[in-house]
């Protein structure tokens, strides 16, 4: 995949489908497993405190996408797998 401007948009819708997939899914998360797992001091785990960690798990998986593409290029999930290593 070579640095064009269609490239450019292809990798941001990307980015962007990929964020919006993971925010349900980490959000889901968030809501199944905070009350048993959070101690939220004496008050119970609210909204507002399922939100940012959803937010930062969206962060986390943005970062572990931008790890891998520093080496295996930006484009790698839109490019045919091969079993070549």
């Amino acid at each position: 995949m070579t640095n064009s401007p269609a490239d450019r948009k292809t990798l941001a819708i990307f980015l962007v489908l990929l964020t919006l997939v993971s925010f349900p899914l980490h959000l889901a998360w968030e809501w199944w497993q905070c009350q048993p797992y959070f101690v939220h001091r004496a008050a119970p785990a609210t909204f507002a405190s399922m939100l940012m960690a959803t937010m930062g798990d969206v962060v986390l998986s943005l970062l572990a996408y931008g790890g891998v593409a520093s080496s295996h290029g930006a484009s790698w999930p839109l490019r045919r797998w091969s079993a070549s290593v």
